[in-house]
């Protein structure tokens, strides 16, 4: 079930274990080391499967009309089963119809070719954040008479 997760709660504790385990661990770093008070006026998103998020993503605000999304992560067993893209459409739907009209990220260049899939496209060249390769990829979401159309 797709959930808006809030700051803090029992859902956002086992969001950040999800993000820990796929998005830092593995690399060495360790999230909970990190200010994670800014996060409190950011949007998150999750997937849950009972009591467990399976899955969970970050929005930012970063414009009028225009979003950041960071931190998408899978938990390993819900992996190359669809959840991944279920979570970022019925983010991107839910951010949609609130007005968002442009959705960026920094993709990790392995995770370049699934945001392709979703309609993202590349800007610029490749860059480094936390020695780990990423692109900026972007979408942007044309509005007319309250149908959307998602440009590529």
């Amino acid at each position: 079930m797709f959930v808006q997760i809030i700051y803090g709660s029992e859902d956002y504790k086992k969001a950040c274990e999800v993000r820990q385990h796929v998005l830092r661990k593995p690399f060495g770093f360790d999230l909970y080391t990190e200010d994670l008070t800014q996060e409190a006026s950011y949007k998150h998103f999750g997937l849950r499967r009972d009591e467990e998020i399976i899955a969970c993503l970050i929005a930012i605000p970063s414009g009028q009309h225009e979003i950041q999304f960071r931190q998408m992560a899978v938990a390993p067993k819900w992996q190359n089963h669809g959840f991944g893209k279920l979570l970022l459409s019925k983010a991107e739907n839910l951010l949609v119809s609130e007005g968002i009209q442009k959705m960026w990220l920094n993709a990790r260049q392995t995770a370049t070719n699934f945001y392709l899939k979703m309609g993202y496209h590349t800007v610029g060249d490749i860059f480094y954040e936390l020695n780990i390769p990423h692109y900026k990829m972007e979408k942007f979401i044309k509005t007319v008479d309250k149908v959307h159309f998602w440009e590529s």
